[in-house]
Formats: C-alpha cells, structure tokens, sequence
C-alpha cells in the first residue's frame, strides 16, 4: 500500500506526504522480521532436541533389547 501510493505521487508529479512514514514502515518492518526470524530459529532448534530426545530413547531401548 505503502509503495503504490509512493508510485502514484511519483507518476503525478507530488511529493509522498508523510515522508517519515516510509521510514518508520521500514524500521518497523524489520523489527517483525527480526522476530520472526527468532521464533523459526527457536522452533528448528526444539524440533532438532525432540529428534535427538527420540533417537535417544530408540537407542536406550536397543541396547535394553541386546
């Protein structure tokens, strides 16, 4: 919405009211991605420890079988 107004102001020749808008769009933009990155980084590593806590009781029950 932001850059579709942005173009259309460029196309008619005026300039983007609220010029800091875009800026704080921007920053806060990246401050969502910042945390979405963190959640999908800690729900790889809590899949990752839940394998490895299954592969560790698969291996506990073999050697109990041996």
């Amino acid at each position: 919405m932001l850059l579709s107004e942005s173009h259309i102001c460029r196309q008619n020749g005026v300039y983007f009211p609220q010029k800091e808008r875009q800026r704080k769009t921007k920053k806060s933009m990246a401050a969502i991605k910042t945390v979405l990155g963190e959640r999908k980084r800690d729900k790889i590593a809590q899949h990752a420890l839940k394998l490895l806590e299954q592969e560790d009781i698969e291996n506990g029950k073999e050697m109990l079988e041996d």
